[in-house]
């Protein structure tokens, strides 16, 4: 009788164990899903970075070319 309540306490050990373990690992997969989650974001904020100066360098681009268009032609003119 004394056996088999050691061996039940024992099992509710590793049984608690068993829980212990699946959380830990439950958690230091949602820590390593939120990094990952939170570096995308990081990313995604550069990549858009990137695309509006780009977008800002086309702009001025335009805007000197047109500069330029509008100084030979009243240059054409006079």
């Amino acid at each position: 009788m004394e056996s088999s309540s050691e061996s039940d306490s024992d099992d509710s050990l590793t049984r608690v164990q068993k829980v212990q373990i699946f959380f830990n690992i439950k958690l230091k997969g949602w820590i390593v899903f939120n990094n990952c989650f939170h570096l995308f974001i990081k990313l995604n904020k550069k990549i858009k970075q990137q695309k509006n100066l780009l977008a800002e360098k086309r702009q001025n681009r335009k805007k000197k070319s047109q500069n330029q268009k509008i100084k030979f032609h009243s240059r054409k003119i006079f």
